[in-house]
């Protein structure tokens, strides 16, 4: 086999011949039953919509209404491949006879009908040319095909209304047609030519097209090394910390022992000192109790066996003894003390242990990596290729005009990731720079006006008065608000408890998201900064929002609309618990910012999935309006113009197009 088919032929899981190829929308196509099979392997949960592709992790959506064991059935065919593996057989001569094959029997063919375009047995051949309908069809033999290039031997796709060759192509539709199509619904077409002519030219553009794919896998082996550097470098940098923060601890360590040691010494001195006291005091008590037990045994002695003489002689003896007995327990006991040795940890050593929450903080810094020079995202495509998309997302409506514009400065010290942005009622642009630490001012030509460096970065805007933004700055979580003016000046900050991000404003209320709380939510303040509640529905006792990124108001501000990166959905909330609705959409990932129109029908955008849907206020999606064939790779968040006649759009810097805003035309009808 050809080498160059491999990838064209083989399974990419069994790295055999394939057997009713399905692929996946990265292209990368598999057996039938081996994509099954992994379907069933590595997706658990029957309520999954999702399935990331076993080679490139690419992943791919399902519609609710199809179960987890039709996932495969519902890939598309690719009959490319299919008819490559015929084409393939027919000439090494592995192929049956296909009349026999509808008759469920398997006779190998020796020879090929050119009309019809379908291997046949020498019986089969008898038949076929005894028929009035295909007696005049040329049939030869199978072993003159072995020396014939392939792609001669591929049958053409059919026509789907007429069941004939596709052998022209309509440029004025883009599409293929057959003789009958090209005689009855593209009479009246101006560029309808032969397929040859067109696949001449298709031929001729994917010379650029292989030089672009070479192109990008050089640079993607570039990522990869570089990736698989940091790897290494991340595992030499963990040792490198293990030891540091090891080492930490040994000399905290040894500086306890230290202490330690001196403390214990120091208990062995006191309590040596305070055990000479007692030894001695009981030595004198010992000795008193000795004397005071004799002279009594001697008193009771002589009073019973003494005469007069010597009863009387002891017994002025034995009185002078007992009173300096009773001298010497005095002494004794006067100043008798009763010793208990406590210890008092230091109060330094207290607060430290009190204060000390950990070791020490980590830190990421990330740099940018520029490996590949020369990189953006694709602004425009190719006819077909932009054809094709509309025939696979059929929601597609409008393919709209893209006008662009930069937003770096000199002063940038890093490519701009643009996170919050709004346009106030004077065709005013702000725009909040994260990577930048900015809030920038564009005019209604989106010419640079203004800009203002601030000390920590900012994350979203929101309108709050005609010529007042106010800015989220989520590290110090507060709300700063600026006039906008000749200049942009600091008016007033207000503190929020949590870590604030998305911001809405209305009816002197603020509404903020805390995405990266322990308890995820939407918080609600008055302008002077008092709480008001926390918004933060449940769904069987856990909290509704998973990272809950962008919020904003409805125009009269009784609804909020948030949307949730995580759980790629947009809730509509009232109140504090109350969910009026939940959007959420096949072609809707990791949804991002969002912007509200006049009558309460919104945009968002759709970071994970490339594009922007248009949805009404009751949560029904109305249409895609913006996807990456637009150059929408990576959206970050949007905002309208004022008169409402055009979008524009933010990246993330994964799309490699930070620097620039996109800005869409609406078109009138439709919107």
């Amino acid at each position: 086999m050809d080498i160059e088919l491999k990838p064209l032929i083989n399974c990419g899981l069994c790295k055999t011949t394939l057997k009713d190829p399905r692929n996946l929308p990265c292209l990368h196509t598999f057996c039938r039953s081996c994509i099954d099979d992994d379907i069933k392997k590595r997706n658990k949960s029957e309520t999954s919509r999702t399935f990331y592709c076993p080679i490139c992790s690419r992943v791919t959506k399902f519609p609710n209404d199809v179960t987890m064991k039709h996932w495969g059935e519902h890939l598309p065919k690719n009959k490319l491949a299919s008819n490559v593996i015929d084409g393939y057989h027919l000439k090494t001569g592995k192929v049956n006879c296909k009349p026999c094959n509808r008759k469920q029997k398997s006779t190998p063919a020796t020879q090929w009908c050119i009309k019809c375009n379908e291997p046949l047995c020498d019986m089969c051949v008898e038949s076929h040319s005894s028929f009035k309908t295909t007696m005049g069809h040329e049939i030869t033999n199978l072993s003159k095909l072995k020396n014939q290039p392939l792609k001669e031997l591929l049958i053409p796709p059919p026509c789907d209304e007429h069941q004939e060759d596709l052998d022209h192509y309509c440029y004025d539709h883009k599409e293929f047609v057959c003789n009958s199509c090209k005689a009855s619904t593209h009479r009246s077409c101006k560029s309808v030519v032969p397929i040859s002519v067109h696949a001449e030219r298709i031929r001729n553009d994917s010379k650029t097209l292989s030089h672009s794919l070479g192109q990008h896998e050089r640079n993607a082996k570039i990522l990869l090394e570089n990736r698989e550097s940091e790897k290494e470098m991340l595992e030499v940098t963990k040792s490198k910390l293990t030891e540091q923060i090891m080492s930490v601890r040994r000399k905290i360590n040894d500086i306890l022992t230290k202490y330690e040691n001196q403390c214990l010494k120091e208990l062995d001195d006191i309590c040596s000192k305070e055990k000479h006291v007692l030894d001695t005091d009981v030595q004198g008590a010992q000795g008193i109790y000795n004397t005071s037990h004799n002279i009594h045994s001697v008193l009771k002695a002589a009073s019973k066996h003494a005469n007069d003489a010597h009863f009387i002689q002891w017994q002025n003896k034995i009185e002078k003894e007992t009173q300096m007995l009773n001298d010497m327990i005095f002494d004794i006991h006067e100043p008798l003390t009763s010793s208990r040795v406590t210890f008092t940890v230091n109060n330094d050593l207290e607060k430290i242990t009190k204060s000390l929450r950990n070791l020490g903080d980590f830190s990421i810094k990330n740099e940018n990596v520029n490996l590949i020079s020369g990189l953006g995202k694709v602004q425009e495509l190719m006819p077909e290729n932009t054809n094709e998309y509309q025939d696979n997302v059929s929601m597609l409506s409008y393919q709209l005009p893209l006008q662009q514009f930069s937003v770096k400065t000199k002063t940038d010290e890093h490519a701009s990731f643009i996170t919050g942005m709004v346009m106030l009622p004077n065709n005013i642009l702000v725009c909040a720079d994260k990577n930048n630490s900015k809030l920038k001012v564009f005019d209604a030509e989106f010419q640079m006006q203004n800009e203002h460096e601030l000390e920590f970065s900012p994350f979203d805007v929101t309108i709050v008065g005609r010529n007042k933004v106010a800015a989220t700055i989520p590290s110090q979580s507060v709300i700063s608000i600026f006039s906008i003016g000749s200049s942009i000046q600091l008016k007033k900050i207000i503190t929020t408890k949590d870590s604030c991000y998305g911001i809405a404003y209305s009816n002197k209320r603020f509404a903020y998201t805390c995405p990266l709380a322990k308890d995820t939510c939407v918080k609600m303040i008055t302008d002077s900064g008092e709480a008001i509640m926390t918004i933060c529905p449940e769904v069987n006792f856990q909290s509704l929002f998973l990272r809950p990124w962008y919020v904003k108001f409805d125009n009269n501000g009784s609804h909020l609309y948030v949307s949730d990166c995580h759980r790629a959905q947009i809730y509509c909330c009232v109140g504090t618990t109350l969910r009026r609705f939940v959007y959420s959409h096949d072609r809707l990932n990791a949804p991002r910012g969002l912007v509200m129109r006049n009558n309460d029908d919104f945009f968002v955008v759709g970071w994970g999935s490339d594009n922007i849907h248009f949805i009404d206020h009751n949560g029904h999606f109305i249409r895609e309006v913006v996807n990456r064939w637009n150059g929408s790779f990576s959206p970050q968040t949007v905002c309208l113009t004022s008169n409402e006649d055009s979008l524009i759009v933010s990246l993330d810097p994964t799309s490699c197009n930070s620097n620039t805003l996109l800005v869409f035309k609406l078109p009138e009808e439709g919107f």
